[in-house]
C-alpha cells in the first residue's frame, strides 16, 4: 500500500457560533500563514490568510480565535492595525472593527465593487482609516455621522432583485491630475505621513489628504513593495525583489543578501532592522555598520557579541533556529522581545538570549482550502491539498491523514459503504474501518491523466480524470476506459454522478455524457442538443431533476429522461452563473458560485437566497457542497472553501439576509 495514515493532529479552536435566528455557522480553518502581527497592550493580535484571527496573551497563555461565524467580514485576512477604541481587519473582501469596549466583532466600513474590497494593508490615526486595495487607496472619516447610502443603476444588475449599494465616508486617493491608481500592496505610517506601495512605484501622502505624490525611488518596475522603513532621511523600501535605499536623490540596493531576497515585512527596534523574508529572518545594524562574529561560528545570535574576525553586513536566522518556517512573513515588538510571524505559524524571538520559541497556538486544517466535502462515518471529510482531512461533527477536533507524494494532493473526496474513497493527481485511493486499503495509480497504468473526481456504483468504481472516465472493479483492477474511441467527450471530467441505471458526467468543454452502467454504452448530450454550455463543472440531483452546473450559463435543470426543463441564470438571481459545485435538499438548491459565495434557490418559488463569508461562510471562494445528516431536528450542509469549511446548521428555512444585505451584487 502506498499510502499510510500518520498522527492526529493537535486540537484546533473553531470559532464561536453565531447565531442568526434559528440558525448557527461554524468555521474550521488553517491558521498556518500568518500574514501580519499587531502588538495591542498585553495582547497579540496574529491575522491569517485564511484563518480569520487569533488573540493571544503571552503573559497567561490565553488564546482567542476569530472567524466570519464571529463577525468578521471575511477569515482571509491581510493586516491588521489599531486605534484608541478599535482594531482594524483587512481582507481580500472588506474591512472589519472589533470594539475593545465589548470587545465584539462588527461588520463596519466596507467599500462597493468586489475589486475594491481586495484590501492589502491597514492603517488607522485619531480620526481616519487609510487603506490599500488592489484598485487603489482609500481613506475612512471616523467621524461620518452614520451609514447613508447612494443606490447603484438599475443597469448594473437586474434590479427587481438586486439592491447594491455605496456606504458613504469613504474617499478615494488620486493624483494631481484625478488619476486613481491600482496594484497597491502596503500602507505604512510615518511621523511625516503615509507611504504607499505599489508595483514598482512608492507614493506618499500626508495624514488626512486625499491626493498623493509619487516619489522618485527606483524599483524593478514589478516589485511589490511590501513596507517602508525611514532611517533619518533615507528611506528604506522592502519588495518581494529585494531591499532598497532612497536617500532622495540615489537608489541603491541593500548591501548583503537581505538586498536581493522577497521580503513580506521591515520592523526597526533598538538600534536593529529586522526583515522578514522568504529566506529568514534578516537582521542589520541601523547604522550600516557591519556585524562582528568569530570565524566559524554557528548560528547563535550570541555570536554576534564575540571578538572581531569576520564581518557580514547582517545577520539571518533560518528554520535551523527555531522559526517555524524559514519563510517570514511578519513583524512586531512586544516589551523587549520580536514576536516573528511565518507561513507556519510564530515565535517570539529574544533578542538578548537569542532564544526562539514558537507561539503555542493552533493551527486546525492544512493550508489550502478545501477542494471536496464528503459526509461518513460520523465526520466531516475534506479533501486539501496537503492530505484529506476529517472533522469530527460533534467537537469539530481535527484528524489529518499524511499521503506521500502526489497522493497528498488529494482533488475529491467520498464516502460509499463505510469506505472513504479520495481522488488525487496519481489516481485513486480507497480506504475502510477496518484498516483496507487499495490503489489505482494512472501513472503505474500506462495513462498520461490526472485524477478529479471519483464515485462508487455497487462494487464498482468510477474515475473521472483529465482525458475521460475509467472504470474499475472491486479490487481496484482496470474494467474499461471511456475515452475518444468509446464516443466520450476528450475532455476532463469535473463531477460523476449516478442517476437510476447510468453514470452522469460534466465534462469541461464536450457537454454532458452519459454511461449506460448495465450496456456500457456512452451518449453525449451537448448545446446542439439544447443544453445551455458545453463547459460543465458541477452536478446534482434529486428524485425527479438533474441540476447541471455551467461554467458560463448558470444551471441546467434536467428532467429524468435528460430533457431540457429550464435554465437558472443571472435573470432569475443569481449571484453570477459560474457555478462550482451544487446540492439538492428540496425544496432548496445550494449552488457555490465562482468567487462570489454560496446561493440557495427555491425550486418551487425561485426565491434567491445569498450566502458570503461575513455571514459564516468564512470565503467567497467555495468549491463544494455536501448535505449532513440532520441533527437534533436541525437541517445541516457543509461547505468546502479557500479558507477551510464552513458549517451551516439551521431550523425550519434557511437563514434570510436579504434586510441587511445592502450590497448583494458583491460578497
Amino acid at each position: 500500500m502506498r499510502r499510510r495514515t500518520l498522527s492526529l493532529l493537535l486540537w484546533f479552536a473553531v470559532g464561536a457560533a453565531a447565531a442568526f435566528g434559528a440558525a448557527e455557522w461554524r468555521n474550521a480553518v488553517n491558521r498556518t500563514y500568518v500574514s501580519d502581527v499587531l502588538v495591542d497592550g498585553d495582547a497579540v493580535w496574529l491575522s491569517y490568510l485564511g484563518g480569520g484571527v487569533a488573540r493571544y496573551e503571552p503573559r497567561t497563555g490565553k488564546a482567542t480565535y476569530y472567524t466570519a461565524a464571529d463577525g468578521l467580514i471575511h477569515n482571509y485576512v491581510t493586516a491588521a492595525a489599531a486605534d484608541k477604541n478599535e482594531l482594524y481587519f483587512a481582507s481580500r473582501n472588506g474591512l472589519a472593527a472589533l470594539s475593545r469596549a465589548g470587545g465584539a466583532v462588527e461588520r463596519t466600513v466596507r467599500m462597493w465593487g468586489f475589486a475594491h474590497n481586495d484590501c492589502t494593508g491597514v492603517a488607522a490615526d485619531e480620526r481616519y482609516v487609510y487603506v490599500s486595495t488592489l484598485e487603489g487607496a482609500r481613506r475612512y472619516d471616523k467621524t461620518w455621522p452614520g451609514k447613508e447610502f447612494e443606490p447603484i443603476p438599475p443597469e448594473v444588475g437586474p434590479a427587481s432583485r438586486l439592491s447594491p449599494q455605496v456606504e458613504d465616508g469613504w474617499k478615494v486617493f488620486v493624483t494631481a491630475d484625478g488619476v486613481v491608481l491600482d496594484d497597491l500592496y502596503s500602507v505604512t505610517p510615518a511621523e511625516e505621513g503615509l507611504y504607499w506601495g505599489g508595483r514598482g512605484r512608492l507614493f506618499a501622502s500626508a495624514r488626512g489628504a486625499e491626493s498623493w505624490r509619487e516619489v522618485a525611488v527606483e524599483l524593478p518596475v514589478m516589485a511589490a513593495v511590501r513596507r517602508v522603513l525611514t532611517r533619518g532621511a533615507t528611506l528604506v523600501v522592502a519588495t518581494d525583489e529585494g531591499i532598497f535605499e532612497y536617500d532622495g536623490s540615489r537608489t541603491t540596493r541593500a548591501p548583503g543578501p537581505p538586498g536581493r531576497v522577497d521580503a513580506r515585512d521591515a520592523f526597526a527596534f533598538a538600534g536593529l532592522e529586522y526583515y522578514a523574508t522568504a529566506e529568514g529572518l534578516f537582521v542589520r545594524r541601523a547604522d550600516g555598520r557591519p556585524f562582528k562574529f568569530a570565524a566559524g561560528a554557528g548560528s547563535s545570535w550570541k555570536k554576534l557579541k564575540d571578538a572581531a574576525r569576520k564581518k557580514s553586513p547582517a545577520w539571518r536566522l533560518g528554520a535551523a533556529d527555531g522559526l517555524p518556517s524559514p519563510r517570514c512573513t511578519a513583524l512586531a515588538s512586544w516589551g523587549e522581545s520580536i514576536i516573528i510571524g511565518t507561513e507556519n505559524g510564530a515565535c517570539v524571538l529574544e533578542p538578548t538570549s537569542g532564544q526562539v520559541r514558537p507561539l503555542p497556538l493552533a493551527k486546525g486544517l492544512p493550508p489550502g482550502g478545501v477542494y471536496a466535502v464528503a459526509y461518513g462515518d460520523g465526520r466531516i471529510w475534506a479533501a486539501t491539498p496537503n492530505g484529506p482531512v476529517a472533522v469530527d461533527e460533534a467537537d469539530f477536533a481535527v484528524e489529518k491523514f499524511e499521503l506521500p507524494g502526489p497522493w497528498n494532493d488529494v482533488r475529491d473526496v467520498a464516502f460509499f459503504d463505510d469506505e472513504l474513497l479520495m481522488t488525487s493527481r496519481a489516481g485513486a485511493a480507497a480506504a475502510d474501518r477496518s484498516g483496507g486499503r487499495k490503489t489505482f495509480d494512472l501513472r503505474d497504468a500506462g495513462f498520461d491523466a490526472e485524477g478529479l473526481c471519483a464515485v462508487k456504483v455497487d462494487a464498482r468504481y468510477f474515475l473521472g480524470t483529465t482525458e475521460g472516465v475509467i472504470e474499475l472493479n472491486e479490487d481496484f483492477g482496470l474494467v474499461e476506459t471511456y475515452g475518444v474511441a468509446a464516443g466520450f467527450p476528450a475532455h476532463p471530467v469535473r463531477a460523476l454522478l449516478p442517476f437510476g441505471r447510468a453514470l452522469l458526467c460534466a465534462t469541461q468543454s464536450g457537454g454532458l455524457a452519459s454511461i449506460d452502467l448495465d450496456a456500457g454504452d456512452v451518449s453525449v448530450i451537448t448545446s446542439g442538443d439544447g443544453i445551455s454550455s458545453d463547459a460543465l463543472f458541477s452536478l446534482a440531483a434529486d428524485d425527479e431533476h438533474i441540476y447541471v452546473g455551467t461554467y458560463d450559463k448558470g444551471v441546467d435543470v434536467l428532467g429524468a429522461a435528460l430533457n431540457f426543463e429550464k435554465n437558472i441564470s443571472w435573470g432569475d438571481g443569481l449571484s453570477h452563473t459560474d457555478i462550482w459545485a451544487a446540492a439538492a435538499d428540496p425544496p432548496w438548491l445550494w449552488l457555490a458560485i465562482r468567487g462570489v459565495g454560496v446561493n440557495a434557490y427555491h425550486l418551487e418559488t425561485g426565491e434567491v437566497r445569498r450566502y458570503y463569508a461575513r455571514y459564516g461562510l468564512g470565503d467567497e471562494y467555495c468549491k463544494s457542497i455536501a448535505v449532513l445528516p440532520p441533527r437534533e431536528g436541525r437541517k445541516r450542509l457543509a461547505f468546502g472553501t479557500a479558507s477551510g469549511i464552513a458549517v451551516l446548521s439551521y431550523e425550519g428555512e434557511p437563514p434570510d439576509y436579504t434586510e441587511e444585505d445592502y450590497d448583494r451584487n458583491y460578497p
